[in-house]
């Protein structure tokens, strides 16, 4: 593998071919370098990619000092820009355009497409003969599918592909179907689709011995072009595609098809990764280049090793790792080959890549920000691929949670169907079913997930993005205890994610029989409601995001203390009050998901350092009011700022964290058997039945400590 990686590297090493100018300026003077620390909160998802790869690595918080995060926005700009440039693939070898029309057009760089694009390729009935072609026949027909019969696939036949120079287009093709189980040494291929609109054609040479057209994306054909170019793919005769080898037009064969994909991909004697065709190299250094010459040079310290890392940077930055089903392509696959343009490197070596570009950031503080543009989901593939070769399957209550919101997908019911085969065990035969519904998929699959492991933790994880899907889904019909649900839950607490929680005493979740599909009968107990909610959240980075202090909804962190005091004061009687030094480390505590029985999630001094830092300011009235902002861990305070959360106060003068713009005075809170942490619900007015609002942490309830039933004794719950 060494020497694999070492000729890999050669041909992706862009230092040797770098424009004069970057070579000088990297040795010139460096300028001062500050990376700005709340480019690492752009978002939720870049924030908890920052907390990962910063925990992967071991990073101690005292390296990460806030005067060494410091980025302008034009800085960030720039190199967003250098690395989304160095991901996007050229657009070659230039083939000609066909229409879903039969009419062939010239290649062009900029080609004039509808604003809408279509659900999957349309092909056409005939197609005008391919320009360049010496046939005397005007008209060519297009490739049609033979039925399937039960367990068959169809393989593309390469032996007689060839390159017509004069039409510029792939003939010779041939398909073949065959039993799964019995079928020839076969190459499955991993890939985007890309653009529906943007197509051009490949000729079939039928039995009759006449040619076929067949309409498929200029991006895989792109890719048969660099299979056919190359003699270490070529080798194999039989490829598996799916946009050619399945029926895209045929519901009932495409749910079939879908439900062998697992066995499709394990059967593979490989599996070709296309990640696209090499970026344009000139450009993406010609941007480092202004970069390094301008006023806006990040400095040498910053750019020691960066014209080399970004060819390897890049990669993870392309189209294919955000593609939902790429994840079950990858983790079945028995050997894996990575192909970009006409380089190609096995898994392993991608893999390397990858430590590489992560020994660059780590090699200096400044770069940690840099975490926020990698792409983590090659690790969970990873991982995932381990964990399939030593189980046989995944945990997908742990992994499915943190791939739906990042993977992409057409179709909304793929972020389900593409990862059947990682569980084949939990999914019934006959669950891909094209005419499902959206609605009933997410569904049944929430109930067979919750009910196969015991567990509701997988309800409390809504985080389906659906929005601007071609599909139509009715929100208001879906229940609140579905992967995708008409109600909001918040993001789920931080700690929650390492299965730090187990408030229900680690009692199970039991399946009962199902009475409706739309209702889940859950086991626990009503605990505690919710009488008041602070609706501000604390300024805990205002050194880094000075914008929040204008935002009404933030309070700096002494005026947000007092907020919590005032509210507990006005809501609980003066009987039952707590101390407000007492309320005030209660509120910390409880922003913090700290509580005594446990280790912190965060570092305790930082946490110490939050509450000194408040009671520094009610002593002193002189004191700084953001004197917060000098704890030493930014990740810490991101962590907490970014939870979109808030303060509510309970009915028994408790507190609780709950999902912000989702919790409602009147709520109430609840254990259910199989829930890490406790729970909002909302009881249906007239009903004995209530809507699921997500979690909520509360002290003194997260370990059990509240259980006070035995499992026979536990409520009957029905949620909708």
């Amino acid at each position: 593998m060494a020497c694999e990686t070492h000729k890999a590297e050669a041909r992706f090493g862009a230092c040797a071919h770098l424009p004069a100018a970057i070579q000088i300026t990297c040795q010139a003077k460096p300028t001062l370098l500050r990376l700005e620390a709340c480019f690492c909160i752009s978002s939720l998802s870049c924030t908890s990619i920052s907390a990962y790869a910063l925990n992967s690595h071991n990073i101690s918080p005292d390296e990460v000092m806030a005067d060494d995060l410091v980025l302008s926005a034009e800085q960030r700009d720039a190199l967003e820009n250098i690395i989304s440039t160095a991901s996007k693939p050229a657009r070659w070898p230039h083939f000609p355009q066909l229409s879903a029309d039969g009419e062939w057009t010239q290649w062009t760089a900029d080609p004039d497409l509808p604003d809408d694009e279509p659900s999957t390729v349309e092909k056409p009935s005939w197609a005008k003969r391919p320009i360049g072609s010496e046939s005397v026949s005007r008209h060519v027909r297009s490739l049609q599918h033979d039925n399937l019969s039960k367990g068959h696939i169809r393989l593309l036949k390469l032996t007689n592909v060839h390159f017509d120079e004069q039409s510029n287009l792939l003939h010779g093709f041939e398909q073949i179907c065959v039993p799964l189980h019995a079928a020839p040494e076969y190459q499955a291929l991993s890939y985007c689709w890309g653009n529906m609109q943007l197509c051009t054609g490949i000729l079939f040479t039928h039995a009759d011995g006449c040619q076929r057209v067949f309409r498929i994306t200029e991006d895989l054909v792109t890719c048969l072009y660099m299979i056919y170019q190359s003699k270490d793919l070529h080798t194999t005769p039989y490829l598996w595609v799916d946009q050619i080898c399945i029926n895209q037009l045929n519901t009932f064969e495409r749910s079939a098809q879908v439900q062998m994909m697992a066995d499709i991909y394990r059967g593979a004697s490989r599996v070709v990764v296309w990640l696209g065709q090499e970026s344009d190299a000139d450009v993406w250094q010609q941007h480092l280049a202004n970069l390094c010459l301008g006023s806006m040079s990040p400095g040498r310290d910053f750019l020691d090793g960066f014209p080399d890392i970004v060819d390897k940077f890049s990669l993870f930055n392309r189209g294919w790792f955000e593609r939902v089903w790429v994840f079950q392509e990858v983790v079945m696959a028995r050997e894996i080959k990575m192909l970009v343009g006409e380089k190609s490197m096995s898994w392993n070596t991608i893999m390397d890549f990858r430590q590489r570009v992560r020994n660059w950031i780590t090699g200096h503080p400044s770069r940690y920000p840099m975490y926020a543009m990698l792409n983590t989901v090659s690790d969970m593939m990873n991982s995932c691929r381990e964990e399939m070769r030593d189980r046989g399957t995944i945990n997908i209550p742990h992994h499915l949670p943190r791939l739906l919101p990042e993977q992409k997908c057409r179709d909304p019911r793929y972020r389900i169907y593409g990862f059947l085969g990682c569980a084949s065990d939990l999914f019934p035969p006959g669950f891909v079913d094209y005419r499902t519904s959206v609605f009933n998929v997410f569904r049944d699959a929430t109930r067979l997930i919750t009910s196969h492991y015991c567990s509701l933790d997988i309800v409390n994880n809504n985080w389906v993005d659906i929005s601007g899907a071609d599909i139509v889904y009715d929100h208001e019909r879906a229940p609140t205890w579905s992967l995708v649900s008409r109600s909001k839950r918040g993001y789920q607490l931080v700690s929650m994610e390492n299965d730090k929680f187990r408030a229900s005493a680690d009692r199970a979740h039991q399946a009962a029989p199902i009475a409706h599909p739309d209702k889940l009968q859950v086991q626990g107990r009503f605990m505690d409601s919710i009488s008041a909610l602070v609706q501000q959240s604390p300024i805990l980075v205002s050194h880094f995001m000075p914008q929040l202090a204008s935002d009404p909804d933030y309070l700096p962190l002494r005026d947000f203390c007092d907020k919590v005091w005032d509210t507990y004061t006005r809501t609980v009687k003066i009987t039952g009050r707590k101390s407000r030094q007492s309320i005030t480390r209660e509120a910390i505590d409880t922003l913090c998901c700290l509580e005594n029985s446990t280790r912190p999630p965060f570092p305790l001094d930082d946490v110490l350092l939050l509450e000194e830092s408040y009671e520094i300011s009610i002593t002193n009235e002189q004191a700084d009011r953001s004197s917060s902002t000098k704890l030493k861990n930014p990740e810490f305070m991101y962590q907490i700022q970014a939870n979109f959360r808030l303060i509510a106060i309970l009915e028994s003068g408790r507190l609780a964290l709950v999902a912000k713009d989702v919790a409602e005075v009147g709520d109430t809170i609840a254990i259910l058997h199989g829930l890490s942490a406790p729970c909002v619900l909302r009881k249906v007015e007239g009903k004995e039945e209530c809507t699921f609002h997500g979690d909520a942490f509360v002290k003194g309830m997260m370990r059990g400590e509240a259980v006070n039933w035995e499992e026979v004794e536990a409520d009957t719950i029905t949620l909708v």
